[in-house]
C-alpha cells in the first residue's frame, strides 16, 4: 500500500512509456533499426500531448526511453526533464 502524502492524499505512480509505432519488437522484421530515421516520428507530438495532461493534473511521471529518442530526439527528453519528470532506460 502506497502511504497517504502529507496532505492526506494517496501518491500515484505514473510511469509513460515513450516510443513511436516503428518501435516495436514485433515490427523488427519489417522495419529494421536502421530504418527508424526514415519514418515521420510521432514521439514529439504525443509527448506535448503527455505534458498538457501531466500538467493539467499536477502530476509528475517516470518516462521511460530508448536510447535513439535520446540520440535522435533530444529536445524531448530536455523538454520532459525541464517540465520535472523523471527520464528512465
Amino acid at each position: 500500500m502506497i502511504p497517504p502524502s502529507s496532505t492526506g492524499a494517496r501518491k500515484h505512480i505514473v510511469t509513460i512509456n515513450i516510443e513511436d509505432y516503428f518501435h516495436v519488437g514485433t515490427f523488427s522484421q519489417l522495419i529494421p533499426y536502421s530504418h527508424w530515421e526514415r519514418f515521420d516520428a510521432r514521439i514529439k507530438r504525443n509527448a506535448e500531448a503527455a505534458l498538457e495532461l501531466l500538467d493539467q493534473s499536477a502530476t509528475l511521471a517516470t518516462f521511460f526511453s530508448s536510447g535513439w529518442i535520446g540520440e535522435n530526439h533530444p529536445e524531448i527528453l530536455r523538454a520532459l526533464v525541464d517540465a520535472g519528470h523523471e527520464i528512465s532506460c
